[in-house]
């Protein structure tokens, strides 16, 4: 007895002349299965010293952002920046709450003057996971330091700001 190749579709005719159909086979449905791990390819693997190298980068880049949004809030309140400056950083409600708080500084007559340029002090970043991370910084102006923390999401290859405190 030979075996026969399925039909592909049910409108194959096999060898003794049955099964002609007008429809096709239907598809199978579901997850694709997995090759098995014998035949997956390789997926390039960094050495642990090249891990190590570009977590430490993506934390320094990550208290630099955290300096400069923090830094750019303060001159916005001082009235050495324009509000839209920040724009590109922050999430449409965290750019409003700053907006109130600007609003609500000139309208008290509050408002922050300085006579000299702020400069940032330091800041630290905790990664929560790939794609979220806290971060504080420490701008110092005047004779006064001022703490900003903030959260920051990854959008798209962009960090933005999703949530802010300034103190």
């Amino acid at each position: 007895m030979t075996a026969t190749a399925a039909p592909t579709s049910l409108n194959a005719v096999s060898e003794t002349g049955h099964g002609a159909r007008s429809a096709p086979l239907p598809r199978a449905t579901g997850a694709p299965r997995r090759r098995p791990r014998a035949e997956r390819p390789e997926a390039p693997t960094l050495s642990l010293r090249a891990r190590q190298e570009q977590r430490a980068e993506q934390e320094r880049s990550a208290r630099t952002l955290a300096a400069v949004i923090a830094l750019a809030c303060v001159e916005a309140e001082a009235g050495r920046r324009p509000l839209r400056d920040l724009a590109t950083w922050l999430d449409l409600p965290v750019y409003d709450k700053v907006a109130r708080r600007l609003a609500l500084l000139e309208r008290t007559g509050a408002s922050v003057r300085l006579t000299t340029s702020p400069r940032p002090l330091g800041a630290r970043v905790h990664r929560l996971s790939p794609d979220r991370l806290e971060a504080c910084a420490t701008i110092t102006c005047d004779e006064r330091a001022r703490a900003i923390a903030m959260r920051l999401e990854r959008r798209l290859s962009r960090w933005k700001v999703t949530q802010i405190e300034i103190g």
